[in-house]
């Protein structure tokens, strides 16, 4: 048996809880949940899983305002969008609900390009001014280190 088979659920409560442990301990200014679909989801049976998504955008938001700490949470669009022509996802296209566009203060969308090593960050919404602006941005991905290198000039992606 593994070792981690009797380990405690991990569901966004779990995840909390352990970041209160790291804010308060080490002075942790940053939660990146990454990514969202891994987590347990602890929804209620009769629930349906829109509402659910929404509450637990909510209760980020209030853990965000709570602790002041910024919150990143990386969720993946449905497959059909990559089935279907592999248009540029949007963030209603994340799996589950609408919650995604409606709830988020600033949505990025990356849409990485393997075969040209590239990859197009799109702010698609900021919600208070000053923190942010919709556009593009494109950018090299060095494929052993990760790093992002903003690319100047005419780029298609």
């Amino acid at each position: 048996v593994p070792e981690h088979y009797q380990d405690p659920t991990q569901d966004l409560s779990w995840v909390l809880d352990r970041a209160v442990t790291a804010i308060k301990r080490d002075g942790v200014d940053l939660l990146l949940i990454d990514p969202w679909n891994e987590l347990e989801f602890a929804k209620p049976h009769a629930m349906p899983m829109t509402e659910y998504i929404r509450l637990c955008l909510m209760y980020l938001k209030q853990f965000s305002r709570a602790y002041g700490v910024a919150v990143v949470l990386v969720a993946h669009p449905t497959k059909a969008v990559a089935e279907h022509g592999g248009r540029t996802p949007l963030l209603s296209d994340i799996e589950g609900s609408m919650s995604w566009y409606n709830k988020c203060d600033n949505g990025l969308i990356v849409v990485r390009d393997f075969n040209t090593k590239t990859s197009k960050i799109i702010s698609a919404k900021v919600r208070e001014r000053g923190a942010g602006k919709i556009g593009s941005c494109h950018f090299y991905v060095n494929e052993n280190t990760g790093e992002f290198t903003p690319q100047y000039g005419a780029v298609s992606l």
